[in-house]
Parts: structure tokens; sequence; C-alpha cells
């Protein structure tokens, strides 16, 4: 069954209209195959593109986290997700937004406004911003496809000095 990135992101619609004139929304999917997992938000392949474009800076102003069980409803399954930038050292300093909910009724959303920029040519840059996901009652076999898949949708300003 195939679902629509609409139907993931209900207010996804109401963002792109307000930032249409100089910003870029971008979504990226993951598999979540572990009790404990990582989740990289920004791809390789558009920060090279922002580089070649001579471009020097990134301003994250939003992101927005599905995470959808990939199991029947009225299960006693939750999820921690937390959105980090793992440049810092210490979590308190990392941390931006966290949310834990039950998903025995569906999909979880949540928004977090990190408002920070960061250089392009940072090396660390797409490991800055991680999903740190931990999952509870997915009492699976081995070897079993992912239970959960999350979505991670971000808006972004690139500028030059």
């Amino acid at each position: 069954m195939s679902i629509s990135l609409k139907a993931i992101f209900k207010l996804l619609d109401s963002v792109v209209f307000l930032i249409q004139r100089s910003k870029k929304v971008s979504l990226r999917c993951h598999k979540i195959m572990t009790l404990h997992s990582n989740a990289n938000i920004l791809d390789v392949h558009k920060i090279r593109r922002f580089r070649s474009m001579g471009l020097h800076f990134i301003h994250f102003g939003m992101l927005q986290v599905g995470i959808r069980p990939l199991t029947r409803k009225d299960l006693n399954t939750s999820a921690l997700v937390c959105a980090l930038d793992t440049r810092h050292h210490s979590f308190k300093d990392a941390l931006l937004g966290a949310v834990q909910a039950p998903l025995h009724d569906g999909p979880i959303y949540f928004n977090v406004y990190p408002n920070f920029t960061c250089s392009l040519s940072d090396p660390h840059l797409n490991r800055s911003l991680r999903l740190k996901i931990k999952t509870h009652g997915f009492n699976m076999l081995e070897g079993s496809l992912a239970p959960l898949s999350s979505c991670g949708g971000y808006v972004l300003r690139c500028s030059t000095p």
C-alpha cells in the first residue's frame, strides 16, 4: 500500500505556501530496523549541490518528523524520538526536540524549530541533524522487516556571505 507524502505531513502544504520564495523544503524517509536507530536528516548530495551553486551558509528553520508503525493498530507499542544537533558533545546542548508517544492509534508527528545557521564547509554538516529513535513493544522475529518508518521534512534557507 502506497502512502502519499501529503498524507504523512498534513501541514506540509501550508508550509510550502509560506516559504516558496527563497527557501527549500526537503523530505527524507528511513526504515527503522532495530530497537535503537539513528537517522541522518541531511542528504550529502543536497549539501554538495548547494556548495556547487556557490552558497556558503545554511539556516535550519523547521524540522517536521513523522513516525509510522508498519504493524496493525491496537498493539502496545511506543517510540521515543529525539532530534539532535550531534556536533555537540553534551546531550543537553545537542537536544533540539523530543517526543515520546504511543503508536497504538497510528502515526505520530512533531515539529522542531532549530533556528540555527551552519557553514556549508563544515565537515560534519551531513551528520549534524540526526534523529535518535528508541522503540518499545515490537516483539517480532529476528530479521523481520522494519516495524516503523520515519520521514523527516525540513525547511532551510541557503545564503552567501
